[in-house]
């Protein structure tokens, strides 16, 4: 390799413009050509006549005498030359090797008329120093002095050396590519376990993570509780995911589909994901809450590999409240905003152009957890903290992100103003493909702020809600007594 000036200079070439120190010149650049007429780069004032013994007759040194009247430079801005066009003629490698250079004897640098570059043969190749050592130059025939970069249209340095530029630039390029690997390598040994993890998720299919198997085809049955209308909004989606933490091939599994669901839907064994992920990735997440929420990760990145334009994704715990029925006009509504409104209008709701994203999220299931009064606790399993509800917020108004615009009025299906809105619970969600991307750009991050219903459902534009909502948790810090009272508080006082 070659070191390098902070000039940007050669070794060699710093060395030989250092000699110059103290004479206020560069003793013998103009000889690098000595065949090129009216040629020189002599820098002094003290440019000698004939008795420098150094070959070159008394013509030469009275053209080179001429030329540094014609120009003097100082040694400063020899030296600043002569970066310059060092700096340049790094960007021109390229140009010069896709030309071809001269093989078998160096090359020269020759301009026409013009004064366009052009190579040549060994004829002109400079001369060495006295002492030994090469010079680098830059060349223009015809000129009185050297040009400045500005004026060269492609200036040329070349080392005198045959081969050695070729051998530098070579050795260039393989110090470049070491220094990529360095950087790289040094910047993946500065991830932590969890943006590794994060990482490798991201670039792994779930084939190279032997986590397919985790999913199965889902077995026909009874779902206790489901109603025919729910059902049939769920058919509607391209495919189902169910997310428990049961054997999916056993024929014992007790989680069943309705039989509209047969062929499209798929159980997802949880404990298998978990699995699968830590062997590959070499981290376990602790807390149940985020290996949950990168399960929910890895059903959008299956729905995503296997092209489904939108999925029903739910959680093999889901209470349907029988108590609570939808209309009709609320299924038919859903339907037709699934499968893409052929219209600009969908009962009170202007949608705009057929090109735009009408529907990114659509919550079946849901928590307004805005009206809740709630303390944080110590996790039960020791597990980080945990928000438990204690009350109502009786006196809370519903921010500006929670107004929900209903299709039809007294209807059951309505449109969230923005994202932000804090909802929470993940049973049962119907994702666009318009939002995979989102949603894997959080769910695999493995951390406390991206929890499936606590900061990634949320934060998802174009939302939609389904109210009362369809299903009702048993097993939760809150009884199902004050879980409907918050869905009556959001009812009242969030829908327009």
């Amino acid at each position: 390799g070659v070191d390098v000036e902070p000039g940007v200079m050669g070794d060699d070439a710093a060395a030989a413009a250092r000699e110059g120190e103290g004479e206020g010149n560069i003793e013998d650049v103009d000889d690098v050509r000595r065949d090129a007429p009216a040629t020189t780069t002599t820098t002094g004032t003290n440019a000698a006549a004939d008795d420098d013994d150094d070959g070159v007759d008394d013509d030469d040194d009275d053209r080179a005498v001429n030329a540094s009247k014609a120009r003097v430079m100082s040694r400063s801005e020899m030296l600043e030359q002569l970066t310059r066009e060092l700096e340049e003629t790094e960007t021109l490698i390229g140009r010069h090797e896709s030309h071809g250079k001269a093989r078998g004897g160096g090359a020269k640098v020759t301009t026409s008329e013009s004064g366009a570059w052009s190579y040549g043969t060994e004829a002109s190749k400079g001369r060495h120093h006295s002492d030994g050592r090469e010079m680098f130059a830059s060349v223009k025939t015809g000129a009185t002095a050297i040009p400045s970069s500005s004026s060269m249209k492609a200036p040329l340095i070349m080392k005198t050396a045959t081969g050695v530029s070729s051998t530098r630039i070579k050795m260039r390029g393989v110090l470049a590519v070491a220094a990529c690997a360095c950087v790289a390598f040094l910047s993946l040994s500065a991830e932590n376990s969890g943006q590794r993890a994060r990482r490798m998720i991201h670039q792994s299919s779930l084939s190279a993570m032997a986590c397919e198997e985790a999913f199965a085809p889902a077995r026909v049955g009874t779902w206790p509780g489901i109603s025919q209308q729910v059902t049939n909004i769920v058919a509607a989606t391209d495919h189902v995911y169910i997310l428990g933490v049961e054997d999916c091939f056993s024929e014992n599994v007790t989680m069943r589909v309705p039989s509209q669901w047969a062929g499209k839907a798929t159980c997802v064994n949880g404990k298998v994901l978990d699995k699968c992920t830590s062997d590959h990735t070499g981290v376990y997440f602790s807390s149940h809450y985020t290996r949950v929420s990168v399960s929910h990760g890895m059903i959008i990145k299956a729905a995503k590999e296997a092209g489904h334009k939108h999925v029903t994704v739910m959680e093999a715990d889901a209470t349907f409240d029988t108590n609570e029925e939808l209309q009709a006009q609320t299924v038919t509504d859903a339907t037709h905003l699934i499968s893409g409104p052929t219209t600009a209008q969908l009962g009170r709701i202007k949608l705009g152009a057929a090109s735009e994203s009408h529907w990114n999220i659509i919550r079946l299931g849901f928590r307004p957890h805005l009206f809740e009064q709630y303390e944080v606790r110590k996790a039960a399993n020791g597990g980080g903290y945990v928000e438990v509800t204690t009350g109502l917020l009786s006196d809370a108004r519903c921010p500006e992100q929670c107004k929900c615009t209903e299709i039809r009025k007294d209807g059951q299906l309505c449109m969230l103003s923005s994202s932000g809105c804090d909802l929470r619970s993940s049973e049962m969600y119907i994702a666009s493909e318009r939002a995979y991307d989102e949603l894997l750009g959080s769910l695999f991050d493995g951390t406390d702020e991206t929890i499936i219903d606590h900061f990634v459902l949320q934060n998802i534009e174009h939302s939609w809600v389904m109210h009362p909502s369809r299903t009702v948790q048993k097993d939760l810090d809150i009884p199902v007594s004050l879980q409907k009272a918050v869905q009556s508080m959001f009812e009242e006082r969030c829908l327009i």
